[in-house]
């Protein structure tokens, strides 16, 4: 059953993960990582609530959520064990095969992030506000309309790393009573190669594990 974690190389030591729990009907999604793999088995960091473990039974059925070529995966696991000391771990046996998830599921964060943005065509940037952010794409609030479908260039800053990345309009929404980037332009990404869709997974999951602990989500 775990060959293809092998052979396909899917999940490696170190690998960036995301841990899906389901309780009383309600989805918790927790940031963790690869430490170790056994066959069938990966051995993962347990899921943190902010500075505490999240409550996890032996026997229960979590998912595991990850990116591999491009494309983003889900495979079940069965907690067989856990530690809490010295650091928190779980080992978990993977009783399915990877499925692909489509690309609007992807968790899209909230942020507030400073950009560029210009048509293919044109030479010059304007300025815009990145307002959501996912690895698939983002809504961004310009000051100018972009038409649907049109190809366009964006450039933005995420930690130390600069991301200049072609994307497609999806559509666009103007907003009256906005006077400072009055419209939002939703563009997906294309031609995003795999480190610069982790370097954005990676933003994500840290700014997801920072609200955590904040107590806000």
């Amino acid at each position: 059953m775990g060959d293809w974690i092998l052979n396909d190389n899917m999940l490696t030591i170190g690998k960036r993960i995301e841990i899906s729990i389901i309780r009383n009907g309600e989805k918790y999604v927790f940031p963790s990582k690869v430490e170790d793999i056994k066959n069938d088995s990966i051995l993962v960091g347990m899921p943190l609530k902010g500075n505490k473990t999240f409550p996890v039974s032996l026997g229960e059925t979590v998912y595991i959520y990850f990116l591999h070529r491009d494309s983003f995966y889900c495979v079940e696991g069965l907690v067989l064990s856990k530690n809490e000391l010295p650091i928190p771990l779980m080992l978990l046996k993977l009783t399915g095969l990877p499925y692909k998830i489509q690309r609007r599921q992807y968790y899209r964060l909230k942020v507030s992030i400073k950009a560029e943005i210009k048509d293919e065509e044109n030479e010059d940037y304007i300025e815009g506000l990145i307002k959501d952010l996912s690895a698939s794409g983002a809504l961004v609030a310009v000051k100018e309309s972009f038409e649907k479908e049109t190809g366009v260039n964006i450039r933005f800053t995420l930690g130390k790393d600069l991301l200049e990345l072609n994307a497609v309009v999806k559509r666009t929404e103007y907003h009256k009573k906005r006077s400072i980037y009055p419209y939002d332009v939703a563009i997906q990404f294309k031609d995003i190669n795999e480190p610069q869709r982790d370097i954005i997974i990676k933003f994500i999951l840290e700014q997801q594990r920072l609200l955590r602990k904040k107590g806000l989500i």
